[in-house]
């Protein structure tokens, strides 16, 4: 599994830079959960496509391709859930 993640992240990493802002903050961040609407996240990274609002956008599973989730995930040991309900991508923090 790891292989994959790498090529991915090789593939996708200018397009997700944008969230480098995102990844600052939970890197810095020392709460075990926070979550942001879609309005909070455009105001961290700029704006995102409408295609960001959706689950498999910001799902944890293998097959979301070169999603923020993954390399989010891996920068920082957070995970991200997509709550559609409220339109909001709730971060928590894995356990060690």
């Amino acid at each position: 599994m790891a292989p994959s993640v790498a090529i991915v992240g090789l593939i996708t990493m200018p397009k997700l830079r944008k969230y480098q802002p995102l990844v600052d903050f939970l890197g810095t961040f020392t709460g075990q959960e926070v979550t942001f609407s879609f309005e909070e996240l455009e105001a961290m990274v700029g704006p995102m496509s409408h295609g960001t609002r959706s689950f498999t956008y910001w799902s944890n599973g293998p097959l979301n391709g070169g999603r923020p989730s993954r390399w989010i995930q891996a920068q920082t040991g957070f995970s991200t859930y997509f709550q559609s309900t409220s339109q909001k991508v709730r971060f928590v923090r894995r356990k060690p």
